[in-house]
């Protein structure tokens, strides 16, 4: 395991296993109940959104970034909730909240998007201002800086404010006018309208010419500008380096070696100077893929409880005609895991500054895979018993809970890895434990 610079913190008892994981569990439990329920009310062709589901599979994601993350200090754990917390309510609204036309809908308000700027410029800043000033790693250590005050270090910040910024003007032209994404055929329609309009003669009732007066315009211009800033501090870094190089080696021999080490050092410092502001940007792609994963959660129990030629045997027949109809849909269930999972992962390492991050998961997904591989199939087969009874004891018609091949495979999963596992401990000498 990565050691951390800061020493963790003492979780509150409640975060504890033996606490969590029921709660998890029956919490998971209750929203696949409510969704399904709903999901089966007139033959399955309610509207209904999914909400519960999202909410519960934000859940697990903030936890496992909880999870991976070597610094549990609290403003570190403070920085989690915020950052992934914006992210997930964002995409809830978008997704859930009548594509963004319901009155008080912030996605869809010009000032939300002012206000996101201001605020990644300002964490950017703090965050660089902070990295500079000396810090106590541990008692009776020698304060250090994270980053040093030098040339180089403020060329990748500016490198890094350039590359947030592009970021953030990319983004925002993906919700307007799509002038990045209609060079690969993916612009607005005749008929479309931008998603939103950030118009600084509309907000102010200024007159700039066309185009200033867009916020992504504004954006490019600070990254233009900041990475001119970053390429001049560069060429200054190079010149004192070669300077200072040690003349008894070949110039070709000190030029590249003064080149590789000067690029690689503001590669790193790069990340590091983007490493908060990058976080809520990063989110966005779980919070939307776990978004669309409980859509096609919930588009399968529809379409199961719109099957009218189903029987009471169907809901445990991984081989139903209903399942079979939605394997398409579970590949992309599968992928829209892996990559918010994925995601997140990438998320704690740049937050952290720390690539160990990622092969300590490793550890964490065996547990955690095993976990709810098992957890999933018992789910579904235990509310393809509930609906089973209330056929037979409600009279009910919709069976919205078909095991499914989803089912079988969560199972399938779950037993391999917890076989693969009794078998290593087993080889290993060691004797499984059991708690209850």
């Amino acid at each position: 395991m990565a050691s951390s610079s800061a020493p963790p913190t003492r979780l509150p008892r409640l975060l504890s296993g033996n606490i969590l994981l029921p709660l998890i569990i029956i919490f998971g439990y209750v929203a696949f109940l409510i969704t399904g329920i709903d999901a089966g009310r007139n033959g399955g062709h309610d509207d209904v959104q999914p909400i519960a589901l999202y909410i519960y599979f934000s859940l697990l994601l903030v936890l496992l970034q909880l999870a991976i993350s070597e610094n549990r200090t609290w403003p570190r754990i403070l920085y989690i909730f915020v950052a992934s917390g914006f992210a997930i309510i964002y995409a809830g609204e978008r997704l859930f909240n009548a594509e963004g036309h319901r009155p008080g809908n912030f996605t869809s308000s010009p000032w939300t998007y002012i206000i996101i700027n201001l605020l990644l410029l300002v964490v950017f800043v703090v965050d660089a201002i902070n990295r500079r000033r000396p810090h106590v790693d541990r008692p009776g250590a020698q304060p250090s800086r994270m980053s040093p005050i030098s040339y180089r270090a403020f060329a990748s910040d500016f490198g890094g404010l350039a590359i947030l910024f592009f970021i953030a003007a990319f983004l925002l032209d993906t919700l307007g006018q799509r002038s990045v994404l209609s060079l690969v055929g993916l612009g607005l329609g005749s008929n479309q309208k931008p998603y939103v309009a950030v118009d600084f003669n509309q907000l102010f009732g200024l007159h700039l010419t066309n185009g200033l007066n867009r916020l992504e315009v504004l954006d490019v211009g600070i990254a233009v500008l900041a990475m001119a800033i970053s390429l001049l501090l560069l060429v200054i870094v190079g010149a004192l380096t070669l300077s200072a190089s040690n003349t008894s080696t070949s110039g070709n021999e000190r030029f590249g070696a003064a080149i590789r080490r000067i690029l690689w050092e503001a590669f790193d410092q790069t990340l590091l100077s983007l490493r908060l502001v990058l976080s809520p940007l990063i989110w966005l792609i779980p919070a939307f893929s776990i978004g669309f994963f409980s859509e096609n959660i919930l588009s399968y129990l529809q379409i199961s409880a719109r099957d009218s030629q189903a029987q009471i045997v169907d809901l445990f027949n991984p081989f139903s005609h209903a399942s079979l109809t939605n394997l398409p849909m579970l590949g992309i269930v599968v992928l829209l895991g892996a990559l918010a999972i994925g995601a997140v992962i990438v998320s704690v390492a740049v937050v952290e500054h720390d690539g160990q991050v990622i092969l300590n998961t490793l550890h964490i997904f065996r547990v955690a895979g095993r976990i709810a591989g098992l957890t999933l199939a018992f789910f579904f087969y235990s509310l393809a018993f509930l609906n089973a009874a209330a056929i037979l004891f409600l009279g009910t018609k919709a069976e919205p809970f078909q095991v499914g091949a989803g089912g079988l495979l969560a199972l399938l999963v779950g037993g391999a890895l917890a076989l693969y596992t009794l078998l290593r401990d087993r080889a290993m000498g060691r004797t499984p434990v059991t708690k209850g």
